[in-house]
């Protein structure tokens, strides 16, 4: 015998998606918040883009991590805010870097060998073409380095200071 129905209507279905929705939200307010204000603090968009020039500048790590550990202390934060904010901040860089190599490094490493050819047999010399992507990811490299240390060293298996 099947179990009985549980919503019966559309109607029954949408109220408690709702319900528990707010449950959700209720249950963690404070991490929803800190994370929006966080990308309107920063401008930073995070959906994926369709082309790389797309991309916004990336913000420095050391000012980014700054001002997410004030806003941290200033709501007094616990720990695992903490590391779950360091955390969103390394699966945030992870997207725009993905979204930036196309999804793809050999796609990646193709386009730009075929940028500089084409701009070589033009007569162009420009290695610039080669150095300002490979600067973007260098910083973003290094964001997730300093995230995953962050993340290491809050949960206290980090190396020591």
């Amino acid at each position: 015998m099947p179990r009985p129905r549980i919503y019966h209507t559309k109607a029954d279905r949408c109220a408690a998606n709702r319900a528990k929705s707010a449950r959700h939200y209720a249950k963690n307010k404070a991490d929803i918040q800190a994370k929006r204000r966080d990308i309107r603090a920063h401008g930073e968009d995070v959906t994926p883009c369709s082309h790389p020039e797309e991309n916004p500048p990336a913000v420095a790590e050391s000012h980014s991590l700054q001002l997410m550990r004030l806003s941290l202390l200033r709501e007094g934060a616990s720990h695992d805010t903490q590391v779950s904010q360091s955390i969103h901040l390394g699966h945030r860089t992870e997207r725009k870097l993905a979204c930036f190599i196309n999804y793809s490094p050999a796609a990646f490493a193709r386009s730009t060998y075929t940028k500089y050819i084409e701009a070589y047999t033009a007569g162009m010399n420009d290695i610039a073409i080669i150095e300002t992507p490979l600067e973007q990811l260098v910083k973003w490299q290094k964001r997730l380095d300093k995230c995953g240390e962050e993340v290491l060293q809050e949960c206290g298996v980090g190396r020591e200071l």
